[in-house]
């Protein structure tokens, strides 16, 4: 889990380049080859999840109510702004769009 805020930039193409430290920490935990699920809640920060810490998020939230209005308002936001992506070997990933 990193902590804090990363002030990062998005390229002409999309892509926001991920700090060097934050790269290797998810290279050395998750591997390189690893799929993330990048996304947002409001449209205006992203959060960038290893797929696999997605989905136990995704299984915790099935535990709630199907009704529940701020499962469902996160569920709506977190699918309407992501997708899932990769890092390429710049450090870089596609902000969906």
């Amino acid at each position: 889990m990193f902590r804090g805020t990363f002030t990062v930039k998005v390229d002409d193409k999309g892509r926001l380049k991920l700090p060097t430290l934050v790269k290797q920490r998810l290279d050395e935990k998750y591997g390189a080859d690893s799929a993330y699920f990048v996304t947002s809640f409001t449209g205006e920060i992203v959060h960038i999840y290893p797929l696999s810490d997605w989905e136990r998020m995704e299984e915790t939230l099935s535990q709630a109510p199907q009704f529940d209005k701020l499962k469902r308002k996160f569920l709506f936001c977190a699918n309407h702004y992501g997708a899932e992506a990769a890092l390429d070997e710049q450090g870089r990933v596609l902000i969906p769009g």
